[in-house]
């Protein structure tokens, strides 16, 4: 019989929600603070019409998404240099110590499931990471500056 030290499986229901520190609602899920996970982080992420994430890294873990509904974009590089549209259906990877910077300039609201592994994703999502110069990155993509922004980005290695 399992005691309270002992690992077990757990069931969390993504009903309570909380606002992380880059800025996004998150609903909770599986975490060191729910189900005492060590070295894996999911929750289910809402991006409103609009919303907008501050540039950050998470130094020791990488993390995978998978997109539910809408569609979203999101500014990666050393720089924020590059750019990748993402939509329902869509899974990206970001490696750990990767820039990144997401938002929903669309009208419809994106949902997706951020997935962390490795030595640093046991805390609620969106409770770590660091800003990364952030001020001067999101001033460097303000949604007026898109179009000429993409015309210099090369397409992600993904798309072929």
């Amino acid at each position: 019989m399992p005691t309270s030290k002992s690992p077990t499986c757990r069931l969390v229901r993504a009903r309570k929600a909380f606002e992380g520190k880059q800025g996004f609602r998150y609903f909770e899920g599986i975490a060191q603070e729910t189900v005492g996970s060590t070295h894996i982080c999911m929750h289910l992420l809402t991006i409103p019409p609009g919303g907008r994430a501050k540039a950050h890294k998470h130094e020791h873990h990488e993390t995978a998404i998978y997109v539910l509904e809408g569609r979203s974009r999101m500014w990666f590089g050393p720089q924020l240099e590059e750019m990748m549209e993402v939509e329902a259906g869509d899974m990206v990877y970001i490696p750990a110590d990767m820039p990144h910077l997401p938002e929903n300039p669309y009208e419809e609201t994106a949902r997706a499931v951020p997935l962390s592994a490795g030595d640093g994703a046991r805390a609620r999502f969106g409770e770590r990471g660091l800003h990364v110069d952030a001020a001067g990155m999101q001033r460097r993509h303000q949604p007026e500056e898109h179009a000429r922004h993409q015309r210099n980005t090369q397409r992600h290695p993904s798309d072929g």
